[in-house]
């Protein structure tokens, strides 16, 4: 007991115990309290994972590199050793990495609270905390899988070894190129870890240059390589796939073409939203932001002054202060390029789904109080006690937001999806005569959940390798797949679609480059497309009845007629069209007349 005792009065070791509490709790929450069955989701990453790693566990070729996450692929593939690949076991393979998660970031967590200098208050280091643990993203993604759920687990590790290197006169060689080999591999678990990546590598840059320590100098310029090599190694399973990662990386416009004034609108319209729904949380962050450019503006202009001279000190503020620049210029950006918050939000889509992007800069935040501290202290300035005791009420004030509003989210996206996804089943199958086979199109649960997760997955990611199993599990439910229909409409086609697509503009106005996209492609042909309109068409009796939920249309309404006649070529029965209002939803519903 006394020795309990003597381990709690060190103040680390309760930070440490509050973090496995509170994590524990959202744990305990999300998968024992409040369970979300695995089909109702805020967004669809959970579809691409599973049937990613089911694809390499049953030793089949993926294409994926949407993130491209390969190697993520890989271990959720291992998982499937414990569970099998049985659609029942769906939601126990799911809970098995929530569980891996949560312990991975407390151990992410319990690193970072150790690795913070004894002599720092312990109220900042709670702050510093809250920051974290207050992120919307982070408290969406604890009973999700996949790259947004690892951002703390990845993140940490290498911003605390890039911190301590930046207080070191030399740097080791061997470091740096385990530095290099890490951040191949955080860009293929996830693009847009370059977000962390370009301040990571600029703060090591200006740290072995004012430090003069010209090897690692000379190893840093060698470091870019290294990373790309390490990031083809990581995602060589997708690496013939290499044309549309450049496209995705470097050729996308995520400005839509739209205009710097469009942009700025729209980032003003986001931060708006956040002011207005996440009060203190915007609040919190401003007040870090400012605080740090504060202090960063008054350091500066003391040391131009000569209020203070340059010393070893400020080889390593300079450096950390570019971590904490990075981390304002990253916030700005990702709330630029997010998107319609208000609009995502006004439809349902969580708040941290949204926000993912920007949980790189909020990462960056706690090292900018850090830096913040350090700033003050060289120009003199030490904070009150009033000061810490208004950090601590923030912090507690901060977490409690965004816990409340999580877990209020969570409860009615829960409770109304199963409701409505019941309801909507009854008033769809009075449509359906008995025993009679029908298919749905849609890349959410609107009806009969666990077969729409599984056709959504298998057709969008899984490239309809597990269709006769799926079929065979779910009938008489089916799987319409519209965008197939939707191609064979547009081209004006019955049967296959013709797959030789116009280059994208860049290279219709470089003829060199498409020279050697078009040469690559010679040599990596895509796989086989699919030209079924249902999921295992031709298994068996084909539906009677195609529906789709409104919201997810794929072709203008006046070429409903030609996806009539579509149907019936394909499926050999003759459809008349009707739109029905099922639980706040418009349905188009295709109803056989024989």
């Amino acid at each position: 007991m006394k020795s309990f005792l003597g381990q709690i009065k060190n103040k680390k070791s309760i930070l440490i115990m509050l973090t496995v509490i509170y994590m524990s709790s959202l744990f305990i929450y999300a998968i024992i309290l409040v369970p979300r069955p695995y089909y109702i989701q805020s967004t669809d990453i959970e579809n691409n994972y599973y049937y990613d790693a089911r694809l390499i566990y049953n030793g089949l070729p993926t294409r994926t590199v949407t993130h491209p996450a390969t190697p993520l692929f890989y271990i959720y593939s291992k998982v499937f050793n414990f569970t099998g690949d049985n659609i029942s076991s769906t939601q126990k393979f799911l809970r098995i990495i929530y569980f891996s998660q949560t312990i991975l970031n407390i151990l992410a967590l319990i690193i970072f609270i150790r690795f913070l200098p004894e002599e720092q208050n312990p109220l900042v280091k709670f702050f510093m905390l809250a920051i974290i643990a207050a992120s919307p993203s982070f408290l969406t993604y604890q009973d999700y899988i996949g790259a947004d759920a690892t951002m703390i687990i990845f993140s940490v590790p290498i911003l605390l070894a890039v911190w301590a290197l930046i207080n070191k006169e030399t740097k080791s060689a061997r470091l740096l190129i385990l530095i290099g080999i890490y951040l191949g591999f955080l860009f293929a678990v996830k693009f847009s870890f370059v977000l962390l990546i370009v301040p990571v590598y600029i703060s090591l840059l200006i740290s072995s240059y004012l430090w003069q320590d010209w090897r690692a100098l000379k190893t840093l310029l060698i470091l870019p390589i290294i990373s790309v090599f390490s990031f083809l190694i990581f995602i060589s399973r997708v690496v013939y796939r290499l044309p549309a990662i450049i496209n995705q990386t470097i050729l996308h416009d995520m400005t839509d073409g739209n205009g710097v004034a469009w942009v700025f609108g729209r980032l003003l319209a986001n931060v708006e939203y956040l002011m207005l729904n996440r009060p203190i949380f915007s609040l919190t962050i401003l007040f870090v932001l400012f605080s740090f450019l504060s202090l960063l503006t008054s350091y500066f202009y003391n040391l131009l002054r000569g209020k203070i001279y340059f010393s070893d000190e400020d080889r390593s503020i300079i450096p950390q202060s570019i971590l904490g620049i990075f981390g304002i210029i990253i916030l700005i950006y990702t709330l630029a390029v997010l998107g319609d918050v208000p609009g995502n939000s006004a439809r349902g889509e969580e708040l941290g789904v949204t926000l993912r992007n920007m949980a790189l800069a909020l990462i960056l935040f706690p090292f900018m109080v850090l830096a913040a501290i350090q700033l003050a202290k060289r120009i003199g300035l030490n904070l009150s006690k009033n000061i810490y005791l208004a950090l601590f009420a923030l912090s507690l004030l901060l977490v409690s937001e965004s816990v409340i509003k999580h877990v209020s989210y969570r409860n009615h996206l829960i409770k109304f999806s199963s409701e409505r996804i019941k309801k909507t089943e009854e008033k769809l199958l009075e449509f359906i005569p008995k025993g009679a086979k029908f298919a749905i199109w849609g890349s959410g649960s609107y009806a009969f959940g666990p077969a729409m997760f599984h056709y959504w997955g298998n057709h969008r990611y899984g490239w309809n390798s597990f269709d006769e199993e799926l079929r065979k599990i779910f009938d008489p439910v089916g799987f319409f797949q519209y965008r197939v229909a939707g191609q064979l409409v547009g081209q004006n086609r019955l049967d296959t679609i013709n797959r030789n697509y116009a280059l994208p503009p860049i290279l219709q106005r470089y003829p060199i480059l498409a020279k050697i996209y078009l040469s690559w492609r010679r040599k990596f042909p895509p796989p086989k497309e699919t030209d079924n309109i249902l999921t295992g068409e031709g298994f068996g009796e084909n539906p009677k009845i195609v529906m789709f939920p409104e919201v997810e249309r794929e072709l203008p309404h006046k070429d409903d007629e030609k996806l009539i006649e579509l149907l019936e070529y394909r499926l050999g029965y003759k459809f008349t069209k009707r739109i029905e209002n099922i639980e706040g939803r418009d349905w188009t519903i295709f109803i056989s007349e024989d």
